[in-house]
């Protein structure tokens, strides 16, 4: 669906663009007011102060990623590798947290 949804939004501009943006407007509204009550509350620590601007930027780019590992039909394996690094991006990108394993004390491995 997802492969779908940005072929139509690039071949049909008019008919999708105002769905597309809708949800995505209240995506990156709802995650970026839950960022700053993250950083509000000392739970977060994003890489930028531009909050708004960073959840719009990674929204777009993790998009980007599902598309092309769906349209390069990614097995089983590619997929879990793409999914780990979509993650690890948001977390250290938007939330400060280390994500390799060797960032990691010991006992978490």
């Amino acid at each position: 669906m997802v492969v779908e949804d940005e072929q139509l939004a690039v071949s049909d501009w008019g008919f999708a663009s105002e769905a597309w943006f809708n949800w995505n407007h209240r995506l990156t509204d709802a995650l970026t007011e839950q960022l700053r009550n993250d950083v509000r509350d000392g739970l977060a620590h994003p890489a930028t102060a531009d909050i708004e601007r960073l959840i719009i930027d990674l929204n777009y780019m993790m998009q980007h990623a599902f598309y092309l590992n769906s349209a390069s039909k990614a097995d089983t394996t590619e997929t879990q590798r793409m999914f780990t690094s979509v993650t690890a991006i948001w977390l250290a990108a938007a939330w400060g947290h280390p994500t390799s394993s060797t960032s990691r004390p010991a006992t978490d491995r």
